[in-house]
């Protein structure tokens, strides 16, 4: 981001793989325009072969930034998408240098709320990036050891819920997100993890600034056991699944059987 124009106005991020609709920029710095609060400005983008960044009701097209920050949180609102998805105000991107946090977890998330902190967001209820999902490489390395995004979550919530949410609030969030993450990491572990597995998570928790709670994940790894057992076919078709190719008999070996 270092090489934003002194001169610019707005600055926008596209991807190699990614694609922007026709009227995508004059789409955005329009509704960017609307007010000068405004520092970031997102819209629906075609995510693969699905549509999402949908959770804002029509026509909101201005929402104050800690609004947005706070349905995030709460009510998990997905308006973010990707870089591909987002216009920023350069005066934002000059001012933050470098421009994604150090060190930060989920940077995509993190810088999003941080200019959420001071700045406002604009919105188009059109469709105007697309995302491709194929030839992703670090982000589907990282899906093995968070799928379901339960870890980045929980350190979201842990950084950014004191910044925008009163003390209930965030304890309400806190505490969801603990149990979904411990509720992942229970039914994750009946089966053999990936390398690098638990270095993931000691390490992201230490970002979150938690431990791992060895006692609530026995309990959740013994919950999710036992609803194991209370669906023997879902066992049963895991197991399958995991059988090597080769346990079928070839069509030699099925003529030799007939043969005797």
């Amino acid at each position: 981001m270092s090489m934003t124009d002194p001169e610019a106005v707005w600055t926008k991020m596209i991807f190699a793989d990614d694609w922007l609709f026709p009227n995508c920029l004059e789409r955005m710095v329009e509704a960017g325009e609307a007010r000068a609060s405004i520092g970031i400005v997102s819209s629906y983008r075609l995510d693969d072969r699905s549509v999402n960044c949908d959770g804002l009701p029509f026509p909101s097209r201005f929402v104050p930034g800690r609004d947005i920050a706070r349905a995030s949180l709460v009510d998990n609102l997905y308006v973010a998408g990707s870089p591909s998805t987002l216009l920023y105000r350069s005066d934002v991107v000059r001012a933050r240098q470098p421009f994604y946090p150090s060190g930060a977890w989920h940077e995509d998330t993190e810088i999003f709320l941080e200019i959420l902190k001071e700045h406002d967001f604009g919105f188009v209820h059109e469709v105007l990036s697309f995302t491709r999902r194929e030839n992703e490489s670090l982000t589907t390395a990282l899906r093995q050891y968070d799928p379901e995004h339960r870890l980045d979550k929980l350190i979201v919530t842990m950084k950014f819920g004191p910044v925008f949410l009163d003390e209930v609030e965030f304890r309400a969030c806190r505490n969801r997100e603990m149990k979904a993450y411990y509720d992942y990491l229970g039914r994750r572990c009946l089966y053999s993890t990936a390398d690098g597995f638990w270095e993931h998570q000691h390490a992201g928790l230490e970002r979150a600034g938690l431990g791992l709670q060895r006692g609530r994940f026995i309990r959740h790894w013994l919950a999710a056991f036992v609803r194991q057992l209370a669906s023997p076919g879902h066992v049963l078709a895991r197991l399958k699944n995991r059988l090597p190719d080769n346990t079928a008999p070839s069509s030699t070996a099925r003529e030799k059987a007939g043969e005797h």
